[in-house]
Formats: structure tokens, C-alpha cells, sequence
């Protein structure tokens, strides 16, 4: 054969030429067809081509819908890559030590400061309501052990 016969064309002529009926082109119309297609870089009926060598002939056949294909790609691959970015970059800005805590995490620490404050008090004014009663009801050294211990 030729040596710089293209495959597409080298394997249109491989199938004509094979020996079992069933594997080769049945007639001269299936040639001629599968030669057309040939020059027109359109899908021949032989299994020559390869898929990259296929989206190729296609892309060649189709260059608006190849252009339009390529530049959602290429955008969609921009978008990834700055999506990672800014992950990234997100990550390093909240693993810095000494970082001030974010709004949230201060606003979460100062409630349970005033949480806290707020029930002291409370407990100081139950303290002082229990101390009124007793004094009310007559005793006048409160003992914390109670009356019967003799404190008073």
C-alpha cells in the first residue's frame, strides 16, 4: 500500500479488499458512498476512525457549534479555576493565627457573657428576697445552718 495514504481512506480500501463477503463492501455503490464521505470529512461506514479523529472531522464539518462548544468549555474551565482560587484563598485568610474572630463568633461570646451576668444577678436578688422574709418573720442573725442550730 501507499505510506501516506490517510487512515480513513486506507481502511475504505482495506474493506474493499478483504476476502470473507461478509467483512467487505457489498458493491461499487457502498465504495463510492463510503468515498464521498471520505471527501466530504463526513463518518465512512469502515472502523478506521479513532473518536479524537472523528471530533476533529466533526468540529471541521461544524465550526460555529465547535467554537460555540470550545468557549463554554473554556469558561466553564476559567470558572472552576477561579472558584479553587478563591476557596483557597478563603481557607489561608480564616487559618491565620491571631485573626480576630469572625462578627458571629463575637456576638456568640458576648451573649453568653451577659447570660452569665444576668443569672449572678438573679441569684444575688433571690439571695436578698430570701434574707427579707427571714427577717420579716423574725430572725434577726440569719444563721446559714438555720434556727435550730442555736446561732440565735
Amino acid at each position: 500500500m501507499v505510506r501516506n495514504l490517510p487512515k480513513d481512506l486506507a481502511a475504505i480500501c482495506t474493506k474493499g479488499l478483504q476476502r470473507e463477503t461478509g467483512r467487505r463492501l457489498r458493491d461499487g455503490g457502498g465504495v463510492r458512498a463510503d468515498l464521498r464521505h471520505w471527501l466530504c470529512d463526513e463518518p465512512t461506514g469502515c472502523p478506521a476512525r479513532r473518536a479524537p479523529r472523528g471530533l476533529w472531522l466533526w468540529s471541521r464539518r461544524n465550526k460555529g457549534w465547535a467554537a460555540a462548544i470550545g468557549a463554554v468549555l473554556l469558561a466553564l474551565l476559567g470558572f472552576a479555576v477561579g472558584a479553587l482560587g478563591y476557596a483557597e484563598a478563603a481557607e489561608r485568610a480564616t487559618a491565620r493565627p491571631g485573626m480576630r474572630p469572625r462578627p458571629s463568633e463575637e456576638a456568640t461570646k458576648a451573649a453568653k457573657r451577659e447570660a452569665e451576668a444576668a443569672k449572678r444577678e438573679a441569684e444575688v436578688a433571690g439571695r436578698q428576697v430570701v434574707m427579707q422574709q427571714l427577717l420579716h418573720l423574725g430572725w434577726h442573725s440569719v444563721d446559714p445552718a438555720g434556727p435550730d442550730s442555736g446561732g440565735n
